[in-house]
């Protein structure tokens, strides 16, 4: 929990990290405050996340710019 993650103008924010060695990039999102959101993230990550499988659609307006400085991410 932090009370920003590099990204302070949007509410609830998630970073969603792939696998070691994938070759994708941390997937950033905004607004995340359903349940409904929340199960996605929980799905798609079980079926492997960024680089491994498809973003759920639900997921797609809740994608935000990545900061200049995602150190956050790493």
């Amino acid at each position: 929990m932090a009370n920003c993650l590099s990204s302070c103008d949007f509410s609830d924010v998630v970073v969603v990290r792939p696998a070691r060695g994938v070759g994708a990039r941390p997937v950033w999102l905004g607004g995340v405050l359903t349940d409904e959101a929340v199960g996605h993230i929980l799905d798609w990550v079980a079926e492997g996340g960024p680089g491994r499988a498809e973003m759920p659609d639900g997921l797609t307006g809740h994608l935000i710019d990545r900061p200049a400085d995602d150190s956050a991410a790493s």
